[in-house]
């Protein structure tokens, strides 16, 4: 049975309202202070509104902050957010505040076999477990195969946290990587995930380098648009801002994302800051 919360019975504690911060000025800053205000002598946001419903679209563009793997604000700032402790969300429907709760169960109560408080959770303890458990097993068939399942899982168990990592599962990643002979793309894409997860920017930038994602054309497990951001925001968080623009430029087309997509945009903004910077 699904035993959904009433939010008459709960409120929103101060860590949930922590995990609904999308961006702070350092993030979005830089691209404001080059932006021509919307004026009545320029309703863009009029303009795009109609063009968006016209097209079947939506006001999506911020939201985007919500629900990507990687979390600009948090790496640029460097500041820690940790999925715990686990507390039941008093409304569904908010992405970022489940995700930190789903996290923050799995974390606490998930490997023990307790069935999850909402059914729908169902999907991401039993394949937090499945995957746990193979770790104990034999090579995978396909790496490929192996990293994509690896991501899907840490992504989940992560819960858009930084500064943080779960050392008894990336324990567990580590000797079975070791125990098989992983390729070594697979072994520093998950090094960068990692890197990425605890704000450790010196082992992600190190990643970042091996697979060489300030080069064009460079075959990677991660999906382009996860690979644009890791890389840009790795590598203006270590200052390495000569980087940061190679690895925009070489992923910027290779992400799929329209030129005028938000992310692209703060991207860009972001690395043009620090080229500007004494």
């Amino acid at each position: 049975m699904d035993h959904r919360p009433s939010f008459s019975k709960r409120t929103l504690t101060a860590g949930m309202l922590e995990s609904l911060l999308l961006f702070d000025h350092r993030t979005l800053g830089p691209l404001l202070e080059r932006w021509t205000a919307n004026t009545d002598a320029r309703p863009l946001l009029d303009t795009r509104a109609e063009r968006a419903r016209f097209l079947g679209g939506g006001a999506d563009g911020l939201f985007s902050f919500a629900d990507h793997p990687v979390n600009l604000t948090r790496i640029l700032s460097r500041a820690r957010f940790a999925p715990l402790p686990y507390d039941p969300p008093p409304v569904i429907g908010i992405a970022p505040v489940e995700r930190r709760a789903i996290a923050g169960w799995l974390t606490r109560v998930g490997r023990s076999g307790q069935t999850p408080p909402f059914a729908w959770w169902d999907p991401a303890v039993s394949g937090l477990v499945a995957f746990e458990r193979a770790l104990g097993e034999g090579p995978p068939a396909d790496w490929c195969e192996w990293f994509q399942g690896f991501a899907l899982v840490e992504g989940v168990l992560r819960g858009r946290a930084a500064g943080w990592s779960d050392a008894t599962f990336y324990d567990g990643v580590w000797d079975y990587l070791a125990d098989h002979g992983a390729p070594a793309a697979v072994r520093e894409s998950v090094a960068l995930l990692e890197g990425l997860r605890a704000l450790d920017l010196s082992q992600a930038s190190s990643a970042a380098d091996a697979l060489r994602l300030t080069e064009p054309d460079v075959s990677q497990l991660l999906p382009p648009s996860i690979v644009l951001d890791a890389a840009v925001a790795v590598y203006l968080g270590v200052g390495d801002t000569g980087k940061a623009r190679a690895a925009l430029n070489a992923q910027l087309l290779r992400s799929g994302r329209p030129s005028d997509d938000i992310r692209n945009l703060v991207l860009g903004a972001l690395v043009e800051e620090s080229r500007a910077a004494p």
